[in-house]
């Protein structure tokens, strides 16, 4: 039921931000059906995400679906029912695992940054 892993670096997070209560709202909706498809399906029926155009809630949903299907069922359920922290958390997770350019960066440029309490990037 997994996705394949993304291109070495996918470039669709340009489309959207962390969008935290997006992929809350996506969570909640994919675990009430269970399917991937039928989560699709009722996001876009709902307009879940509020987007005025068509294409922006059709690109929105592909976005945070392709994310939130590199999160175990576990994540899922974290994301959909914790706390504002978690649900960040867990996002930024989705993220690094989709998006391999991030997580580099992070990896990379970050990581040494933080463990040295460099504050300045």
């Amino acid at each position: 039921m997994k996705q394949k892993p993304a291109p070495a670096y996918s470039f669709g997070f340009t489309a959207q931000g962390l969008g935290v209560r997006h992929a809350q709202t996506f969570a909640t909706i994919f675990l009430a059906s269970g399917d991937w498809k039928t989560a699709k399906a009722t996001a876009l029926a709902q307009n879940a995400f509020r987007q005025e155009r068509k294409t922006s809630l059709n690109r929105l949903e592909g976005e945070i679906r392709l994310r939130l299907q590199t999160l175990t069922p576990a994540e899922l359920q974290s994301l959909a029912e914790g706390d504002s922290t978690s649900a960040r958390i867990l996002a930024l997770l989705a993220v690094f695992k989709r998006y391999r350019f991030i997580r580099d960066f992070a990896e990379t440029a970050l990581r040494p940054k933080l463990s040295g309490f460099d504050t300045e990037v």
